[in-house]
């Protein structure tokens, strides 16, 4: 018998077991559920009218289970037999009173009426026929989704109407309130407090002069908490759901980060997510790991370093159950290469299928998508088993897919960036995500897509890109997406383009004044004791202060602390940027820097140092910005703590050295895309150095219109830093993390055959950081540092 492939209630081979002792059918003066079961060993099905043999017969035998019902047929009315077959254990269903005779001639069973048919009038009952099935070849189905899918991929023949169920009158069309909760990017922020939000589309004071302090699990569960209630009790027939869009775990602080992310997943049950999809960095780690605590399950069966003894002391705490993620996934566009199939059982959609207070259903279907980057962006030993599909053809494949379902209300989990010009809901959605919705309305214009939850860029969105509205609430728990639309149970459809605010999880807010206004939004009880316990494990290794910055101390471009740019201003300034006309939808923009940062420079200097101590000579040190995931913190008295270094460089890339000439260190300079004209295309990716100085200079081909890995600048001198150059031909010792070495953030140049490896260091980067703070003591002052990267106006390209 061939493997049988479910599709909702499809399956490929319809074969039964013969029923002892249980009636088959039972009279009533009201139309008959008739209910369908399977059998998982045999695939066999089965149907009934009969509530207590649709109820024991899993009882009886643990392979069968009850699928529901699957229509309903009239108490009376032309009969519908049920003959069973002795030997091959089939049953078989008729309205042909000559079927069932010839059937019974050849050794069938007539076990009597089954149920009743209706006149035509009633619903269409369809009956195929899978020529390769041998015994159970036929399927009864009421389903047209299930037949034309049987028929069109899995080469079943349909056979006619076989008869008519009862068809039940139109439901008065009713309109029920939902309200769709959103969160992105996380990354394990489950204890971070006092997160800065300033943009007067979030904090609600149009001068900009209010700033809201936010973040933690436990408020940002508390902020859910509160804004399902409200909305509840002022609708009392509507429903409130939860999602997420991606990068929940990975790149996180040590409270989630040192015990793998555990703390994460378990608030995020305790928050009642209820769908997801994977972003990026749930591939930091691979997907085994991360299925491994989805379920709740031991992500160190044999502890023996201090860091697993504290993991395994956070799982020893909780249940398998209050550990595991308590949600789905769905991800549509991402493949296994191996057999084209979607990897470990992740769905491209759901549909949720929910209940209102009084019984109304509305259902409404939840497609997932992935970057395209993501091989660019993870390790390539993560990715590499994957294929990365066309998020728009993803979305419009299923999109339909649920409309032949009847499911016309459908949202968009897409980890993909997006972003408001100037951050205001006033003006246009641009970036990626804006791109995938063009893409898809004219792939298909007709798809009924009407809400895209974004995530990846950590930014603000809320807009619409034709008739879709698109949310982003920035990041690590800051705020979440609070998204309002109304269902109409007749169309089952959303009336209009939903609406929605991004409201941020302030704990309180200081205004322009200096006044400060606490917030009544009250912490998950829940949520924070999963914190509690987790940094009661952690803080034993995070709290240990391993250095200070000096009293007093500044940093340009004006910062008390090394800062990445993610909490505020980082970049040194560069004079003489011309401006740049945005593409595609990006806006127009002034830049003025060109991406670095003095923790940039302290970073790289750190794994210089380190390999130069360990007599590895190296010439010239890089890392990727996006792995800088923090500002380097201090506690009030000035401390820094291994936690706050941690925060930094979260990844622990391991750092080696390889052999690369000038020119292929050119070629790596050049794929930096610094301020790219199209915003949706990979913007911002740009390498923090040290020993090297270089200048850049307007890339020509940008000027003619001509947009080569989207970079408004290319290298036009270059030299080490006591001013000797760098020789084109000339081959150097290079420190970069094994990331860049695989061609990460796009640098290809560093993934080329003709770089070598060389042996005698492999040191992993948050080490090095933590070794260098402790080394120092206290961080140098600002003049320790030096511009690495300057404009050059009037130079050309080097070639």
């Amino acid at each position: 018998m061939k493997t049988a492939v479910k599709i909702g209630f499809a399956t490929t081979a319809v074969m039964s077991l013969s029923l002892v002792g249980l009636t088959a059918h039972a009279e009533s003066s009201k139309p008959q559920d008739v209910y369908r079961l399977y059998n998982k060993v045999n695939h066999a099905h089965l149907w009934t009218s009969s509530s207590y043999e649709n109820s024991q017969l899993p009882k009886i035998d643990k392979n069968w289970t009850a699928e529901g019902k699957a229509w309903q047929q009239p108490s009376s009315g032309s009969a519908i037999y049920r003959l069973y077959n002795p030997k091959s254990g089939e049953h078989l269903y008729t309205s042909s009173s000559y079927e069932k005779t010839v059937l019974t001639g050849q050794g069938w069973t007539a076990e009597g009426i089954s149920f009743h048919s209706a006149d035509k009038s009633g619903q269409a009952v369809y009956r195929l026929y899978n020529p390769a099935a041998g015994v159970g070849s036929h399927l009864n189905t009421a389903s047209s989704y299930e037949r034309d899918v049987l028929v069109k991929e899995h080469g079943w023949k349909y056979e006619g109407i076989a008869w008519y169920a009862y068809k039940q009158a139109s439901p008065q069309a009713e309109k029920v309130p939902v309200q769709i909760l959103g969160i992105n990017d996380f990354h394990g922020n489950v204890a971070t407090a006092n997160q800065k939000v300033t943009l007067p589309a979030i904090t609600g004071d149009p001068t900009g002069k209010t700033t809201d302090y936010t973040g933690t699990a436990a408020m940002l569960a508390g902020y859910l908490n509160q804004a399902s209630s409200q909305y509840l009790s002022e609708n009392k027939n509507g429903l409130s759901l939860r999602l997420e869009a991606g990068d929940m775990i990975s790149a996180s602080p040590a409270q989630s980060a040192l015990i793998y992310d555990q703390p994460t997943i378990a608030a995020l049950h305790a928050m009642k997510i209820q769908v997801g999809t994977l972003g990026n960095h749930e591939f930091d780690k691979g997907l085994p790991q991360l299925n491994t605590i989805m379920q709740g399950k031991n992500p160190v069966s044999n502890p023996t370093s201090n860091l697993d003894k504290l993991a395994a002391g956070f799982y020893n705490q909780f249940s398998s159950d209050q550990l595991s993620g308590g949600y789905q996934i769905v991800v549509a566009n991402l493949t296994n290469k191996s057999d084209g199939k979607i990897p470990n059982g992740y769905k491209p959609y759901t549909i949720l299928n929910q209940k209102t207070a009084n019984g109304t259903t509305v259902k409404i279907g939840v497609i997932g998508v992935i970057t395209q980057e993501t091989p660019s962006i993870v390790l390539k030993d993560k990715v590499e088993a994957y294929n990365f599909g066309d998020p728009s053809e993803a979305i419009a494949k299923y999109s339909k897919e649920l409309q032949a379902q009847g499911i016309n209300a459908i949202v968009v989990l897409g980890h993909t960036a997006s972003d408001n010009t100037d951050n205001d809901p006033n003006k246009p959605v641009y970036g990626e995500t804006a791109d995938i919705i063009n893409k898809l309305d004219k792939i298909d214009p007709s798809n009924s897509v009407d809400l895209y939850v974004a995530g990846h860029s950590h930014t603000f969105t809320n807009g619409v890109v034709g008739k879709i509205r698109v949310v982003q609430a920035l990041s690590f728990g800051m705020a979440f997406d609070n998204v309002n639309a109304t269902y109409d149970t007749k169309t089952q459809d959303f009336t209009a383009t939903p609406t929605a605010k991004i409201v941020p999880t302030t704990s309180y807010s200081i205004d322009g004044n200096g006044q400060r206004t606490d917030a009544s939004v009250k912490a998950d009880a829940t949520v924070e004791n999963i914190v509690d316990k987790a940094s009661a494990i952690t803080d034993q290794i995070a709290n240990q202060p391993i250095g200070k910055y000096a009293d007093g101390a500044t940093y340009r471009p004006g910062n008390p602390i090394l800062s990445s740019g993610r909490g505020g201003k980082a970049f040194l300034p560069v004079s003489g940027l011309p401006d740049i006309s945005g593409i595609n939808g990006s806006p127009n923009i002034s830049p003025t820097d060109l991406g670095e940062s003095l923790l940039g420079q302290f970073i790289t200097k750190a794994q210089y140092d380190a390999a130069n101590a360990n007599n590895v000579k190296v010439d010239v040190a890089f890392t990727n910005n996006g792995g800088i995931r923090a500002d380097l913190k201090k506690n009030d008295d000035g401390t820094i703590t291994w936690g706050q270094a941690q925060a930094v460089q979260p990844f622990r890339n391991v750092i080696q050295v390889v052999n690369m000439t000038g020119r292929e260190i050119l070629a790596a300079l050049n794929e930096q895309t610094y301020h790219a004209p199209d915003a949706g295309s990979g913007s911002g990716l740009f390498l923090q150095e040290y020993g090297i100085k270089y200048s850049v200079t307007t890339n020509p081909d940008l000027a003619s219109g001509v947009h080569p890995n989207q970079s408004p600048y290319v290298v036009s001198k270059m030299s080490f830093l006591d001013g000797s150059p760098v020789e084109l031909d000339k081959s150097y010792h290079v420190a970069i993390n094994n990331f860049l070495r695989g061609g990460g953030d796009g640098f290809e140049a560093f993934a080329r055959p003709t770089v070598t490896d060389v042996t005698g260091f492999q040191v992993d980067d948050t080490d090095i950081f933590v070794n260098a703070i402790q080394q120092l003591g206290t961080i140098p002052a600002d003049s320790s540092f030096q511009q690495e990267k300057s404009f050059d106006s009037t130079g050309s390209p080097l070639k």
